[in-house]
């Protein structure tokens, strides 16, 4: 995480934008205004980067923490992209840098994209030394070793500080509002004690289900398409009786993992790892049961000047079940000029039976 959040990530959209500001393409400053007037997705909205400055772009350094800056540096395309000529050498390097963090941030790593990583990250750094020879730095050279500690020891994602830091993050408030001078440890260990043992009574760390406002919804309002999918789903040969009533909600947490009305999933993959996208329209809850009512987006191309897939909604939809879907990370849909586009937070997986 320090490597490449908050080190290769900050540093590549930094000199981006520097050079972008520098060959007239597009100021840092419009770069400011179009990023406060961007309307992020219901997802990554919780992580929205902080404001861009010309000062602080030329002569310091990124503000906000390793997940805005990630935020970042996904959604730039489509902050500035169509302001950029797709010949420019400056954005072919963000983009190249886009798909190694792709890489190297999924949880499941395929042996066959060690090699493949190896050769992006090559060219990143060919291409990083010639446009920018006197910012090299030793992040940034640590990504040279990233295949043979992935082909060593698994995915770093495994063992990043990430979750440590999150955990860190609860002992730094106590610490700072305590204004304990005597004895800090003691007074952690109390309270982080206290703590969980609130937590393990009340139970809210091990719910396996919770819930927005929920209310009730006769099978016969979805359309008959989503009923049949239902029927077929309880193993039913018959439709629901009429007198039966589902429960509906906007949003619920199975298994740690949320789903919302709105949310992109990835279900599956096709065979050319082209993603296959749905997006959620209800949560239904049927006889002690949660399933997700999805409508199928069309993958269209892969538009590589945004790093991201454009996608069409169509009329088809899907029932499933909460952890069906190949991935859980819930994705967000962006429109521009008309056309809708979807860019992942990391590469799928799926495994060959």
């Amino acid at each position: 995480m320090h490597d490449f959040l908050e080190g290769v990530v900050p540093h590549v959209i930094k000199l981006v934008l520097t050079s972008l500001h520098r060959e007239k393409i597009v100021g840092v400053q419009n770069v400011s205004v179009a990023l406060a007037e961007f309307t992020f997705g219901q997802n990554d909205s919780s992580s929205k980067p902080a404001p861009i400055s010309e000062r602080l772009v030329l002569d310091g350094k990124l503000a906000g923490k390793a997940v805005e800056k990630w935020t970042l540096f996904r959604t730039l395309p489509f902050i500035i992209g169509d302001k950029i000529p797709k010949s420019n050498k400056t954005w072919q390097l963000f983009l190249c840098l886009r798909e190694i963090g792709e890489i190297i941030l999924a949880p499941t790593v395929s042996v066959s994209w060690v090699s493949y990583l190896d050769f992006l990250i090559s060219s990143f750094l060919t291409d990083f030394r010639r446009l920018y020879p006197n910012n090299i730095t030793p992040k940034v050279h640590y990504l040279l070793h990233y295949p043979r500690l992935i082909q060593e020891f698994g995915p770093p994602r495994a063992h990043w500080c990430m979750r440590y830091e999150a955990k860190h993050l609860y002992f730094k408030k106590v610490a700072e509002r305590n204004c304990n001078f005597k004895n800090i440890c003691a007074s952690l260990t109390a309270r982080n004690q206290f703590r969980q043992c609130w937590d393990w009574q009340s139970g809210g760390k091990f719910e396996k289900e919770k819930t927005s406002a929920v209310s009730p919804l006769k099978c016969q309002e979805l359309r008959i398409a989503v009923q049949e999918k239902l029927t077929r789903s309880f193993g039913l040969t018959h439709s629901f009786p009429e007198e039966e009533t589902f429960w509906t909600c906007t949003e619920v947490v199975v298994d740690t993992v949320k789903y919302s009305v709105g949310d992109c999933f990835t279900l599956d993959l096709y065979e050319d790892e082209n993603p296959l996208f749905v997006k959620v329209t209800h949560i239904v809850n049927g006889r002690a049961s949660w399933f997700i009512v999805a409508e199928f987006l069309i993958t269209l191309a892969f538009e590589a000047h945004l790093h991201a897939y454009e996608v069409s909604p169509t009329a088809n939809q899907i029932v499933f079940k909460p952890g069906e879907e190949l991935d859980y990370h819930s994705l967000d849909c962006y429109e521009l000029a008309g056309r809708q586009f979807i860019t992942l937070v990391h590469r799928p997986y799926k495994a060959i039976a």
